[in-house]
């Protein structure tokens, strides 16, 4: 290996361990077409001269394999907590379909294209994805938003992506306006009231995309999400996300660059693991604070009764949080703790939203165990913040 190699392999082993825990840790891998097209990827690219190295790193950096462990459960596998038997790749098939975990991963991996004027350069007008898909752009990109949005020494916030900014959606989700895909609030001081609504926003979304109200050529902002809410979609804040993006529909969202996935039922099975991660990011303590009151119980006013989480206590928000902490209460010990914890958590929520979703149970039913039941608010105007255990020192 050359000087020059050694060089860019570097960087990419430093940019890699700078990646935050962010969410039930997961194991990152391609899915059907992903290493098909890698293969055509210019030799130009250091996607092609790197990419087994960059892969490798991400790959063990996302060891834990968390998320596709509670998602196998919820499908049915039953395992001791201190096993971890439920996520070996041997498995996958076996319970959870590999769609719903490819939906599961895409929050914390969504596929992006820079446009014409962003940096880096060498990066526009390709769909950047890890593992595969130039995981080299992704790293840089992810690299310099982290830097971008930490406040800087004067104690002022550091830069908000959001649709607006045309920023790509991996910024957004982590960093920006579209951070309750994580379950947290998108900005420190919002209040638990406005965090809710876009959670239960994307769970609309999600779920009505999973049992085919929205169809995959739909424009974003055209859905009328909160329809029953009487109000415009001009008005309605998930229409905005999108609103300097119209030319992206449902399917461009959650299968940009990849094919594989876009035939049903696969689709449909995106859109509910994207909503699974969502919950299961909110039983996780750098994420949400929940209070501890087992033996709680949700009557819905269509006769069904729940067992009911921890009330939501506040969300948190990840700019001044310090990413080991935040990291430690992502991994496998935190995993195991939760597992081992009273029910109900992400497990048992996750199975009632799956029975839910294969008896085609309609919105409004959903929207009520979630918003009464799942995500109920000790306090409504409750401010977001890092959380005291979990600030930047």
């Amino acid at each position: 290996m050359d000087r020059n190699t050694r060089g860019a392999v570097a960087f990419t082993l430093a940019v890699a361990i700078s990646v935050p825990g962010h969410a039930f840790k997961l194991k990152v891998e391609s899915a059907g077409k992903e290493q098909r097209v890698a293969n055509l990827r210019s030799v130009w690219s250091l996607s092609s001269l790197f990419g087994s190295s960059a892969t490798f790193v991400l790959d063990n950096f996302w060891h834990d394999l968390n998320h596709e462990e509670l998602t196998h459960r919820i499908f049915g596998c039953e395992s001791d907590a201190e096993q971890r038997a439920c996520a070996p790749s041997t498995n996958v098939g076996q319970f959870a379909p590999l769609p719903v975990l490819v939906g599961v991963r895409w929050n914390d991996n969504p596929p992006f294209q820079l446009e014409d004027d962003q940096r880096p350069k060498g990066c526009r007008g390709t769909t950047v994805k890890l593992p595969v898909l130039q995981p080299d752009c992704w790293l840089t990109v992810f690299s310099q938003g982290k830097k971008d949005a930490a406040a800087k020494a004067d104690g002022s916030p550091g830069r908000f992506f959001d649709g607006a900014s045309r920023s790509a959606l991996l910024l957004r989700s982590h960093f920006g306006d579209m951070q309750f895909l994580h379950a947290m609030a998108r900005r420190d001081g919002e209040r638990a009231a406005d965090t809710k609504q876009a959670i239960l926003d994307w769970a609309e979304f999600t779920y009505r995309t999973a049992t085919k109200d929205f169809a995959g050529g739909q424009y974003l902002y055209q859905l009328p999400i909160r329809e029953s809410a009487g109000i415009g979609v001009s008005d309605k804040p998930f229409a905005q996300l999108f609103d300097r993006q119209k030319g992206w529909t449902v399917t461009t969202l959650f299968t940009l660059g990849d094919d594989t996935f876009r035939a049903q039922p696969a689709f449909s099975w995106i859109a509910f693991g994207s909503l699974l991660h969502v919950i299961q990011d909110s039983f996780a303590r750098g994420h949400v604070e929940r209070s501890d009151t087992p033996g709680q119980t949700c009557q819905m006013s269509y006769g069904a009764k729940f067992d009911k989480p921890g009330r939501v206590r506040a969300f948190r928000s990840y700019s001044n949080q310090d990413d080991g902490l935040h990291g430690r209460e992502d991994g496998v010990a935190a995993l195991e703790a939760h597992l081992l914890s009273p029910p109900p958590g992400a497990v048992e929520v996750g199975k009632v939203l799956l029975a839910m979703y294969r008896s085609n149970a309609p919105w409004a039913q959903v929207q009520e165990y979630l918003r009464d039941c799942v995500f109920d608010l000790e306090d409504p105007d409750a401010l977001s913040g890092p959380g005291e255990e979990f600030r930047t020192r």
